[in-house]
């Protein structure tokens, strides 16, 4: 994309010492790609629902907003007039 970046993890002994631990840490940097961009996906997946339904709304007042269409009438005899309010 446009705006990339960098990422970077500092594990001490404490993070990989004990049991268990060197797979969880190991396990939790594997993933933190997946995480990041399932997070995003799901961001963007909200703000274009939100901008949808915002969109929509403004539509629905333009469309409110929109002058009523003079229809002309037809007399007995064929001519057309437009009857004044």
């Amino acid at each position: 994309g446009a705006n990339g970046g960098y990422v970077s993890f500092v594990l001490f002994k404490r993070h990989v010492t004990g049991k268990g631990r060197l797979e969880q840490s190991t396990w939790r940097l594997s993933t933190f790609y997946g995480f990041v961009n399932y997070h995003i996906k799901c961001s963007k997946a909200y703000m274009h629902t939100r901008m949808r339904k915002r969109t929509q709304g403004l539509l629905q007042v333009l469309n409110r907003a929109k002058p009523d269409v003079v229809k002309e009438k037809k007399k007995a005899d064929g001519r057309t007039f437009v009857r004044n309010s």
